[in-house]
């Protein structure tokens, strides 16, 4: 059963999530009503909108590349301010393509959609435009000072790209490696339907096993990927924080800011 309190009640709205209530190492609580998660915004409806609106919605941060927008484009509720920060010029998740886009790549190589996967978030990591992304990102979050307003990110499903900059988002608060690693295998159930779809939609074109399991991957969460991710980050930095001030750009000063405008006293 899904946490009614994390999982925000959107008729049209797609993997959206919550930050607050998780706890950090010392004692303290990310702040609901602050940051959220989510997939694409472009299925939102009026109600949804209107929703977000009165949750306190005043910036929508879009990881995803410009191709994925234009097609796709974020509905948002009136007041919202936009924010393009493409972590990849070009999609490399996948998540945007037809399971008929990509079956030619990977419909008979076994285990391809994991060790795709892997890549990717080793990318999120080394390249410097995903860096630059996710520093933008924590720019926009450190301006979120007052109370009653609300930030959210995205990206195709919400899964990825989100995920590592909901990772960065709470290691840079202290809360629990545990508590952000079940956040992210959240996604596995919040974005289920979606997957199963998929899924469903090429056993009925008689997809090869191989081509299933690599759907699978592409369209899923696995903790391999969050250890590909921390493997990265210790090997540039050390330590996920380290890594945030190192290569990210982050300072003490701003570490302790977004404490202050994210956690519980």
């Amino acid at each position: 059963m899904l946490d009614k309190q994390r999982v925000l009640p959107l008729e049209k709205g797609i993997n959206f999530r919550e930050l607050g209530g998780y706890s950090t190492i010392d004692g303290r609580h990310v702040k609901f009503q602050k940051i959220i998660r989510s997939a694409k915004l472009s299925t939102l409806d009026n109600k949804d909108l209107t929703y977000l609106k009165d949750y306190g919605l005043i910036t929508d941060i879009d990881f995803r590349s410009q191709e994925e927008i234009t097609k796709e484009p974020d509905k948002l509720p009136t007041g919202t301010t936009y924010r393009h920060l493409p972590v990849f010029a070009t999609d490399l998740t996948e998540n945007s393509k037809s399971p008929e886009m990509i079956e030619h790549e990977i419909a008979h190589v076994a285990g391809a959609g994991h060790d795709r996967m892997i890549e990717v978030y080793q990318n999120m990591i080394v390249q410097k435009g995903a860096q630059q992304a996710y520093r933008t990102f924590f720019e926009e979050l450190l301006k979120n000072e007052q109370d009653n307003q609300a930030v959210l990110f995205h990206c195709t499903a919400g899964k990825d790209r989100t995920g590592i900059g909901a990772f960065f988002f709470l290691s840079a608060l202290g809360v629990a490696k545990k508590a952000i690693a079940q956040d992210y295998l959240l996604t596995n159930t919040t974005y289920r339907p979606e997957t199963e779809a998929l899924i469903k939609k090429a056993s009925n074109a008689n997809s090869s096993p191989e081509m299933i399991d690599n759907l699978r991957d592409l369209f899923s969460v696995h903790i391999d990927f969050l250890n590909a991710t921390e493997q990265e980050i210790k090997h540039l930095a050390g330590t996920p924080i380290n890594y945030l001030k190192e290569i990210i750009g982050l300072s003490d000063t701003d570490l302790q800011d977004l404490r202050k405008i994210y956690l519980t006293d």
